[in-house]
């Protein structure tokens, strides 16, 4: 093979977006070779992968067939169905980045021979399209701004009826920073990375529900239903508990168990050098011989839930990282705890899972099939940075080394075990009723998947199908067909009151998790016999039982509901998890749970000290705290007031209100707001203990209120109508460009981003976050206590457009600063007009908090 020499660069290129002002980036060793690129045919390309003994890998589709694929599923007849994002990076700046090129393709393999023949396009002049999911009779896709609902009327593989069912979506700014998966749930909900939110079909439509949100590009499930997702340095986290049910309190945060890391080895082991990194200059990104060394891309997780690898393989986690030129495998283990942790498993040459010596494999997603094998999204090209990311350390080698072209390549792959004869695939469209539900005791994740699928986008389940769930669900040995069972009766209302009982009595505990979340609705929760086997499970179950069982108990509705949940909360209070899963349940309900603290001590008198209980006080009180009503704060205090209650939750509960008072830049409290005199308050600091007297003080000296003396001009001023439109502009504008990583909440992504809300960087200068929006972040960055390395892109908006934004982000989640202005960026944009990269945080430091 002909061996380049890379070139020091003598004629120095225009800076790069990815830049960091002052970072050295020195040109690649003259001693060192490097490999040349050539695109390869699909052939040649296969020649240069490296597996394990035991797989194979065959090809599926490539160009002309396909171009650019960036994510693909196969349907229930086994067609190929793939997304193509052919406007990314048509060349090294990114011009053309906008045309309506994208498409999503249906491939047919006609001879049945695990190759591709021809296609059809379903949808085309897309901009930048990103994700496709089949359902009821069409298919979801996300080409940003917009959610689409497409249906093939005529079965001849082109869509006739396009429905627009969401708008505002991100992905056109920053195609890596964009919602993505429309993964299909156990629970029957569409599951989507780099949002805050997932898609559930309700009453006929498409609708929104929150979540925790959590990752960047793709997202992938367990035969249990957890959520696993990554960041591109991060190569595996996920959600121990449904995203959904940790932020139901929009005031007490994020229950814990979302969005926690999985894996905490970074290390990759590439079967080539990687000079074409985009940061390969910063130290540790790749090793002394120039292989990568720790990721830097990775990207589209998978468990590998199918039958056609070995045995050994089940389980596992898959990742890609494009930019290594590999596909990594971790082996997860679970915890009695619930716990899941992975540890890398290499071959037996010391390699990654799949590697290639060809610099433009690149994968970018996985997934499955109707055959139980994993399949390969290869986005075959020189290039996989985007412009907005792209440092002078790799342009100088995409214009040396040609890797800017060609584009509009692309492969899928199949990796299976090596020597397996191909199975004959069963079309699942063609089952129906029992049939169909008899799939679910599948062993291959991809036919479970869609055969409950099927089942639920039926109108209705006849009385034979029906009677085939239940005894799956009940007498099967399965627990995985039987969660599948559970889920498809639950969606269609079939889960009855002499049902209901019986499935909590579960000699597999993962499935009893599944069976408390079900048995959530109230009119089973309110069931005698479902809430007496909850508060057992609750006394006796597992750690991650009782969080459950006691969530579940907390939905109960009716005079007195949430008396039950909060004995079992006073008996477990040590369990820091147990009581957020408790908050996170009653939303809206906050006064009746502290009502009941107070007040109903048949079984529990929460007038004495415990375990946890004192914690559990200032929680609630933050809750109260964030919902920031005058009126409602004030209730909460007169609650607590009853001197019969313990000192030490008392004064525990105003720490919580306390822990909520805004603060400036500084982190010095700042006056807090309330609508009404808070007459409790002020009561409690006449009469009882000292302590508390002085605690109650300390607090009402945070607070001001319509007519309290020596207050006047200290109260954030209100907005004008012209400020409030512009809030109201800024709102929309950070949904559609920020809520991906910052979250809805404004409290972050531990994983991509930090929390605006109380943030020094939000609150302090508008003219260090006019710089910060106006040309991009480069970490590492500390804020509220927790450390980033991730990049923030530079906005392409218009200096209104960025005012709005700033005046929303610095007035939402109770942030008390000062509006901003288009003249403030008007006056930065020309002060930095030759500034081409990002900033630093170190730069930004002389311009103040």
């Amino acid at each position: 093979m002909r061996i380049l020499l890379v070139p020091l660069f003598a004629a120095p290129l225009a800076a790069q977006a990815g830049d960091v002002q002052g970072e050295a980036q020195p040109p690649l060793p003259a001693t060192l070779v490097v490999p040349p690129a050539p695109a390869r045919t699909a052939a040649e390309e296969r020649a240069t992968f490296r597996v394990p003994a035991d797989v194979e890998v065959e090809l599926v589709a490539a160009e002309p067939l396909i171009h650019d694929p960036v994510h693909a599923v196969f349907d229930a007849r086994g067609r190929l169905w793939v997304v193509e994002m052919q406007g990314y990076m048509p060349e090294a700046d990114g011009k053309g980045e906008r045309e309506a090129n994208g498409s999503v393709a249906i491939l047919w393999d006609d001879d049945g021979d695990g190759r591709m023949d021809r296609r059809t396009t379903f949808l085309d002049h897309l901009v930048l399209p990103r994700s496709v999911a089949i359902t009821r009779g069409g298919a979801l896709v996300i080409a940003p701004p917009q959610l689409l609902f497409a249906v093939d009327e005529d079965d001849d593989g082109v869509a006739d009826d396009v429905k627009v069912v969401d708008k505002g979506l991100d992905g056109l700014t920053s195609p890596e920073y964009g919602i993505n998966g429309l993964l299909p749930t156990l629970d029957n909900a569409f599951a989507c990375a780099c949002t805050s939110w997932r898609y559930v079909f309700e009453n006929g439509q498409w609708k929104r529900e929150r979540t925790a949100g959590g990752g960047q590009w793709g997202i992938t499930k367990d035969d249990f239903g957890r959520l696993y997702f990554n960041g591109n340095s991060d190569p595996l986290r996920g959600d121990r508990i449904p995203s959904q049910l940790a932020c139901r309190n929009p005031n007490a945060g994020n229950a814990p168990g979302v969005n926690v890391r999985v894996v905490d080895d970074f290390h990759a082991k590439p079967a080539r050098i990687n000079p074409g990194v985009n940061r390969g200059y910063k130290p540790g990104t790749v090793g002394p011989d120039w292989k990568l060394d720790l990721v830097t891309g990775t990207c589209g997780p998978w468990i590998h839930r199918g039958d056609a690898l070995p045995e050994s393989y089940r389980g596992d986690a898959f990742v890609c990282e494009p930019c290594g030129n590999l596909v990594l495998r971790y082996e997860l283990a679970e915890d009695a705890d619930g716990v899941v942790k992975g540890t890398p498993a290499r071959n037996a040459d010391g390699l990654d899972f799949l590697t290639s010596t060809d610099e433009r494999f690149r994968p970018v997603n996985l997934f499955d099939g109707p055959d139980g094998a994993l399949y390969v999204v290869d986005l075959y090209r020189g290039l996989i940075q985007h412009r907005m990311f792209v440092t002078s350390w790799l342009r100088k080698q995409v214009e040396a080394r040609g890797l800017a072209q060609p584009t509009h390549l692309g492969r899928i792959w199949r990796v299976k075990k090596k020597g397996a004869e191909r199975r004959k695939l069963v079309d699942l469209s063609a089952l129906e009723g029992r049939a169909l539900a008899q799939q679910l005791a599948s062993p291959n994740g991809w036919t479970r998947d869609t055969a409950q699928r099927l089942l639920v986008g039926q109108p209705g389940l006849d009385a034979e199908t029906k009677a085939e769930l239940v005894r799956a669900l009940l007498e099967r040995v399965s627990p995985v067909e039987r969660v599948h069972a559970l889920w498809t009766l639950a969606a269609h209302g079939a889960i009855e009151a002499e049902l209901a009982p019986r499935l909590l009595w579960q000699f597999d505990d993962r499935m009893l998790l599944h069976a408390l979340r079900a048995c959530r609705r109230p009119e089973l929760v309110n069931l005698p016999d479902v809430r007496g086997r909850c508060g057992e499970i609750a006394l006796r179950g597992r750690p991650f039982l009782r969080r459950e069982a006691v969530s579940t108990l907390a939905c109960q509705t009716g005079p007195r509901s949430l008396v039950e949940a909060t004995w079992q909360l006073a008996w477990n209070g040590a369990d820091a998890e147990l009581r957020a899963r408790y908050l996170a349940s009653i939303s809206g309900r906050e006064l009746e749970c502290l009502h009941a603290v107070m007040t109903d001590w048949d079984v529990v008198d929460w007038s004495e000290p415990g375990p946890g209980r004192a914690e559990f006080h200032r929680e609630l009180a933050r809750v109260f705290g964030a919902d920031g009503r005058g009126e409602l704060i004030d209730e909460a205090v007169g609650e607590v007031s009853w001197p019969m209650h313990s000192l030490e939750h008392r004064l525990a509960f105003l720490d919580g209100l306390l822990d909520c008072a805004p603060k400036d830049a500084e982190g010095k409290r700042t006056p807090w707001s309330v609508d009404r005199e808070p007459k409790n308050l002020i009561l409690m600091t006449k009469e009882g203990p000292e302590t508390l007297r002085e605690k109650a003080r300390e607090l009402a000296a945070c607070l001001f209120w319509p007519g309290k003396p020596g207050c006047e001009g200290l109260a954030p001023r209100t907005l004008t109508d012209t400020e409030r439109a512009r809030f109201a502009q800024g709102r929309e504008l950070y949904a559609a460009n920020c809520m991906a990583c910052h979250q809805t909440s404004g409290r972050g992504d531990p994983a991509l981003a930090p929390a605006l809300r109380g943030s020094p960087w939000v609150l302090g200068s508008e003219e260090k976050l006019a710089r910060l929006l106006l040309h991009g972040l480069n970490g590492p960055i500390d804020v509220l206590g927790q450390h980033f390395e991730s990049e923030m892109p530079a906005f392409a908006l218009t200096d209104a457009e960025l005012a709005a934004l700033l005046t929303y982000v610095r007035r939402e989640w109770g942030n008390t600063a000062e509006p901003v202005t288009a003249d403030t960026f008007a006056r930065v944009r020309k002060a930095t007009a030759d500034r081409k990269h990002a900033w630093t945080a170190k730069e930004l430091e002389p311009l103040g908090r």
